[in-house]
């Protein structure tokens, strides 16, 4: 039997066996006086003697016989850095129902130290061990890449851990002189029950390593509540199209920039290939290429109240990856999500379901309510008529161009474009109901697209014009060329500056545009004192026009909304 530690108030004493302290708990096991001390109030460690847990002392012997005869068992361990270094073909065997509990991440920490190329530290070679309350801190030999952990059989989990490795770039800023990975899946054969819950992540080129030719099937996944930051290249990824996940659930994390490196992925969270997987409520900040990257076959995901400030893409969608195979994703869910764009560059996207001259990018699915604001695209939607993706009640604000669509259809439906300078770009593109507000150009088209439909569409231009001095018309739709539009109703609104109530109103029944002449016919008037509101036509710009016989001189808010048929030709 090893020996015990009682940590008591003057810190932790040695009690043998034999010691008179165990004469009330006589013949029985190390656990059982662990629990009746425990019970006791007395807090208690199985820890054996020989560990110096000093910092410095290889401790590996002593960890090796500590963990022979572990199986089953609870060990709680005391503070302190265990130091372990592990040669070629060594690592520490974690036996099946292992509990090892700390003080507390950052208190008790295991340092493991890996020598040769690819070698695991950790290796799970019994069903159900779990971590909890310490931290496990990976260094790697330089010149070599070493793995925190192997998971190798079901049942694995750390709570309130720190999961940390040392990685260091090369002077040359794009190799690494020595790598450090996190939890290495199965490259085949199947395995379930991984839990990393309200742990950090840190310090790692990949915090999980499932390779892309990996063909091993892993289920019941939970990483949840934790918090990634300063890891190279991928946070949370467990990326593998040639393997298969089910039931994941990827919720609550904050993941933060990652170290950037040339040519590195810098994925936030991603997934491929598998069914019924969750990314929810998770916040997303950073220097990452995609914040939520999915791809291949999933059938069954949902995407849902996920956020971020972002400088590269927000979440993408790909049927495609190795092999020439293409499997579209089907049955997903993408709702209430919110990025905004903070990067500098002129391609970026915030919500891609990329455009494939093969298959669908998705299929059967609801994209609905996402919020995407600053990016040079909001939405680019490239779902092919014979996949029904319901789109509707998506918004994009400030963005360079609000929608791009390659064929959109009735079932892209009532989305709303604010403050973009393009709100619609299209490519043999229809819409229904779409929502313009203050867009320099509403609907635009590209070089080589077929006509844009927009059916039934509502535009809303507002700004502030003076209401004195007669006739002043502000700029507010600008109609262009061959454009066609046709408009079974428009109102005008004169709001003082400031104020929510009306000061004039006029509603058209027909405001019609076939490329040359603006056509106005039926026009009631509201008209409040001298104040009046109507619309002009100079230049091809439909403008609204104040007119304040009184010249009190205030400043109002003009808003223009019309509903109607709106084609791009």
């Amino acid at each position: 039997m090893v020996d015990v530690v009682v940590t008591g108030t003057g810190g932790p004493v040695v009690v043998s066996a034999s010691a008179a302290a165990r004469r009330d708990l006589s013949n029985v096991s190390d656990e059982v006086f662990a629990e009746k001390a425990a019970q006791a109030g007395i807090g208690v460690a199985l820890w054996p003697t020989s560990v110096r847990a000093d910092g410095s002392t290889n401790d590996r012997a002593a960890w090796t016989a500590f963990l022979a005869d572990a199986a089953n068992t609870t060990r709680d361990l005391p503070a302190g850095t265990t130091r372990i270094v592990l040669g070629s073909g060594q690592a520490l065997s974690l036996p099946a129902g292992l509990t090892l509990r700390g003080q507390g991440a950052g208190k008790t920490i295991l340092r493991l130290e890996t020598t040769t190329n690819g070698q695991s530290a950790l290796l799970q070679t019994g069903v159900g061990v779990r971590f909890e309350d310490l931290t496990l801190h990976l260094v790697p030999a330089s010149g070599t890449t070493g793995v925190l952990i192997d998971w190798r059989l079901d049942e694995l989990s750390f709570h309130r851990c720190t999961l940390s490795g040392q990685t260091t770039l090369a002077g040359d800023g794009v190799n690494f002189t020595r790598s450090a990975q996190g939890i290495k899946f199965r490259e085949t054969g199947s395995q379930a029950g991984l839990s990393v819950t309200e742990c950090d992540l840190t310090g790692f080129k990949f915090p999980f390593l499932k390779s892309n030719a990996a063909t091993g099937a892993q289920s019941r996944i939970r990483i949840a509540g934790c918090h990634a930051y300063a890891n190279w290249s991928e946070d949370i990824s467990i990326n593998s199209p040639a393997g298969l996940l089910d039931d994941v659930l990827i919720d609550g994390n904050t993941v933060d920039s990652p170290l950037r490196v040339p040519g590195a992925a810098r994925l936030g969270i991603a997934i491929a290939t598998g069914s019924n997987c969750k990314i929810v409520h998770n916040t997303i900040n950073g220097d990452f290429q995609d914040a939520i990257h999915i791809e291949e076959a999933i059938d069954g995901l949902l995407i849902q109240g996920n956020s971020g400030t972002v400088s590269g893409n927000g979440i993408f969608v790909l049927e495609n990856n190795i092999g020439g195979a293409h499997h579209t994703p089907k049955r997903a869910l993408i709702c209430d999500n919110t990025f905004k764009y903070t990067g500098l560059g002129t391609t970026h996207i915030g919500l891609q379901v990329v455009w494939s001259a093969i298959t669908s990018s998705l299929d059967k699915s609801v994209i609905r309510g996402n919020l995407l604001e600053g990016f040079p695209v909001g939405m680019e939607d490239g779902v092919t008529p014979e996949a029904y993706v319901e789109r509707s009640g998506n918004q994009a604000v400030n963005c360079t161009t609000g929608f791009r669509l390659v064929y959109g259809g009735r079932s892209f439906r009532d989305n709303t474009s604010v403050s973009c300078s393009v709100g619609l770009l299209g490519e043999r593109a229809t819409s229904l109901r779409h929502t313009f507000v203050d867009c320099a150009t509403s609907v635009s088209k590209s070089a080589s697209g077929s006509p844009v439909v927009t059916y039934d569409p509502t535009f809303v231009y507002r700004g502030v014009i003076p209401t004195a001095g007669g006739v002043v018309a502000g700029a507010m739709m600008r109609l262009f060329g061959s454009d066609r539009a046709d408009f079974t109703e428009a109102r005008a609104v004169i709001r003082q500056q400031g104020s929510s109530v009306d000061v004039a109103e006029r509603r058209f029944s027909e405001v019609s545009w076939d490329g040359t002449t603006l056509n106005v016919t039926s026009a009631f008037n509201y008209i409040a004192g001298s104040v009046n509101v109507g619309l002009q036509n100079p230049g091809g710009i439909l403008s609204p026009v104040t007119s304040d016989t009184d010249n009190s001189g205030a400043l109002a808010t003009v808003e223009v909304e019309l509903r109607g048929c709106y084609i791009r030709g």
